[in-house]
């Protein structure tokens, strides 16, 4: 099975890293990417994906202020979060954030990848 999948990060090579490590992996296809919350709300409502990769704190703030949008675009989707920090749960609003699975940026684009593809494999989150 492949997985559609939507990237989201601010750092344009944190989404290259990325996509090659989710394509690599063999289980997803990456048919979107953004770099704002608004351009990838758009990107999910016209691409659909199963899955959505964000990362913790972009420009516009931390999840808790937009990833509500988001799972709102795409009720069906599963989302993940990938942090350059250790302690994601200090961000204001993380809990209210409901069922996430959370990857640190140093585990790397492999890990991050067959992580998620046994999340998604195992319907974790849905």
């Amino acid at each position: 099975m492949t997985w559609r999948t939507l990237l989201l990060d601010d750092d344009p090579i944190m989404r290259m890293l990325m996509r090659r490590g989710l394509e690599a992996e063999g289980s997803f296809s990456v048919v979107a990417e953004a770099g704002d919350p608004t351009r990838a709300r758009q990107r999910i409502v016209e691409t659909r994906p199963d899955c959505v990769v964000t990362d913790l704190h972009l420009r516009e703030g931390p999840a808790p202020a937009w990833l509500p949008g988001l799972r709102e675009a795409a009720p069906e989707a599963r989302f993940f979060i990938v942090t350059g920090t250790d302690r994601p749960e200090d961000t204001p609003g993380f809990a209210g954030l409901g069922r996430v699975l959370v990857f640190t940026k140093d585990e790397g684009p492999r890990r991050i990848a067959e992580g998620i593809r046994e999340a998604m494999g195992k319907r974790l989150l849905a």
